[in-house]
């Protein structure tokens, strides 16, 4: 046993588990960040998802039209969609405003799939059943989760006050709603498709505890870019230009560009 004058004089060395001797986790032989380097310091990542808010107001100025927006689509794992219960559901996601929405219903027009709308779930909305929403999938909720609506208003309640030290229950039902999401496609199969939708799927509402979930899993990400996202979001919202110029909305958005770049190349959320 080490006496307490031992224990300061000694030196430990604890390395990272799976690390080699003579090769470095973040960094080449001269030094240099790798690319997971670059990722996990955060070099560079603040020029790369850098929203331009002085562009954005000068394309406002000069009227900027969404009318022949290009929504291009990149696919992961769409051949696994509905072949066994751990696939069944094909998640769709993008930027607020980049008509993933519209994407999700037309496929879901072609496959007979029921989609949800995460959006409607959420803390923005606290009114049991609103049009839009899956009528089997709360059903489903009702069935696994009785008091899930009254989790809901819990966490939309939690959202419009400014103390938040019960921020865990909006925690509690973003979980409860992750999983109920899962356990629909289990539940359905192999008798219907399901499509999820919403930019919570890359944000920290959903798979915030388990972000490597969406790995192996189907998915479609839709790659507007974020000024065509940004000002068909506007139109569609009505909402002004200052309001979604907010710093907090600004950094939010930030992040969203980063994390769909991680999911487009990794197949996942890191």
């Amino acid at each position: 046993m080490y006496t307490e004058q031992e224990y300061k004089s000694t030196l430990f060395h604890h390395g990272i588990k799976g690390q080699k001797w003579g090769i470095r986790r973040y960094q080449y032989e001269n030094g240099s960040l790798t690319p997971e380097g670059r990722t996990h310091y955060g070099v560079g990542e603040r020029k790369r998802y850098k929203v331009n808010t002085n562009r954005i107001r000068k394309l406002y100025d000069e009227g900027y039209s969404t009318q022949n927006i290009k929504r291009p689509i990149t696919k992961k794992n769409i051949d696994k969609w509905g072949k066994d219960k751990d696939s069944n559901v094909l998640y769709v996601t993008g930027l607020s405003g980049s008509g993933k929405s519209f994407v999700a219903k037309s496929i879901a027009q072609e496959e007979n799939a029921d989609v949800i709308n995460i959006d409607l779930y959420t803390f923005k909305n606290a009114k049991g059943y609103i049009p839009g929403m899956s009528k089997e999938f709360n059903k489903y909720m009702d069935s696994t989760i009785p008091n899930w609506k009254n989790m809901q208003k819990e966490a939309y309640a939690v959202f419009t006050k400014t103390d938040r030290r019960e921020a865990y229950k909006a925690g509690r039902w973003f979980d409860a709603l992750e999983e109920a999401i899962k356990g629909y496609g289990r539940y359905q199969y192999p008798n219907k498709k399901v499509i999820a939708e919403g930019v919570q799927i890359i944000d920290e509402t959903l798979f915030y505890n388990n972000k490597k979930y969406l790995k192996d899993k189907p998915i479609i990400i839709v790659e507007t870019s974020y000024i065509d996202s940004f000002f068909s979001g506007m139109n569609r919202d009505n909402a002004s230009l200052e309001k979604l110029l907010e710093p907090e909305r600004i950094k939010q958005a930030e992040n969203w560009l980063k994390s769909l770049d991680l999911l487009k190349k990794e197949a996942e959320i890191i």
